[in-house]
């Protein structure tokens, strides 16, 4: 889970992370990962992302336990206006 500060004027200006550590580590590696990656996606600024293989995909499997892809990474540069 991520608690994100208020966010005056359109700028983050912190977050909280909160990971579920009896959870998990009932998870394999490769999940853990993916998920640890999601959370810090919402703490920059992401959104969910179900329309393609991103990490922000809002459910987590074997199956779509993604890390940082490609539209992850040109969404934050929209955010943050990088070209």
């Amino acid at each position: 889970m991520t608690q994100m500060a208020n966010v005056p004027r359109g700028y983050l200006y912190g977050s909280i992370i909160y990971l579920n550590d009896y959870y998990l580590n009932q998870l394999s590696s490769h999940i853990q990962l993916a998920v640890a990656e999601h959370e810090l996606g919402h703490a920059i600024g992401l959104n969910h992302n179900d329309t393609e293989p991103s990490v922000m995909n809002p459910a987590v499997s074997d199956e779509n336990a993604y890390t940082i892809q490609k539209c992850d990474i040109e969404a934050v540069k929209r955010i943050y206006h990088k070209r």
